[in-house]
């Protein structure tokens, strides 16, 4: 038996349609900004459209001066965003997969009686398994 996942979209994924998006809340945006001002670089209005190539456009210029010597190797950039689910899903910590699947199992319980009577197994690898041991 297997349920489709909730929320397993919430990181970057090279399957597009299964891949978080980036957004840049107000505070992610000024931090971008604060960045910017601090290494010089010139930009004109900055918002969630354009942040995300601000963002990349900092960090080629940062390893340019790291090649170049003028920065230490070990600076790093610090920046924030928050994750969009490409499916509407919203972060519930596998609480509702987990439930889809104890629902699953009672359904196949009540449609074949003798299946409630047999062990149950669960398990799973990476996210199936964390979701095993919410459903035990």
């Amino acid at each position: 038996m297997n349920v489709f996942y909730h929320c397993f979209c919430q990181r970057r994924s090279d399957v597009e349609k299964y891949s978080a998006y980036k957004y840049f809340q107000e505070e992610d945006i000024e931090n971008i900004k604060n960045l910017l001002n601090q290494f010089h670089f010139s930009y004109g209005e900055i918002n969630n459209d354009n942040a995300l190539f601000l963002a990349n456009s900092l960090v080629k210029h940062v390893e340019n001066l790291k090649m170049q010597n003028k920065l230490d190797h070990n600076f790093k950039l610090n920046f924030t965003s928050t994750f969009i689910s490409p499916n509407g899903d919203y972060q519930n910590f596998g609480i509702m997969a987990a439930i889809d699947h104890i629902n699953a199992l009672k359904d196949l319980v009540k449609r074949f009686p003798k299946f409630a009577d047999l062990p149950k197994i669960y398990g799973g690898g990476s996210y199936g398994g964390y979701l095993s041991l919410l459903i035990a």
